[in-house]
């Protein structure tokens, strides 16, 4: 599994954004509001959860190590391992 941050995201993004012929192209086919592409592609608001999974992608959450499992920080529900299968929705 490859890990991406938001700069990542935007990358994929302004290139699926050109590869569909543009914003407005881009946010009818995908039934997102334009303009807030418009504000994700020029940094003023992170990628939404929206756009994450017309992206094809999911969110996971790094954690830092042995103590965060300790701490009961790590969420061993199986049920979000059926959801997000290595970085990729399914």
């Amino acid at each position: 599994m490859r890990m991406l941050d938001n700069k990542d995201a935007i990358r994929l993004l302004r290139s699926e954004v050109e590869r569909v012929g543009g914003q407005s192209a881009w946010a009818r086919r995908e039934r997102i509001d334009r303009t807030l592409i418009n504000r994700v592609l020029c940094g003023q608001k992170p990628p939404t959860e929206k756009i994450i999974r017309a992206l094809k992608l999911c969110n996971v959450y790094a954690l830092d190590g042995p103590e965060d499992r300790r701490n009961g920080r790590v969420d061993s529900d199986p049920s979000n391992q059926k959801r997000c299968n290595g970085g990729l929705e399914t």
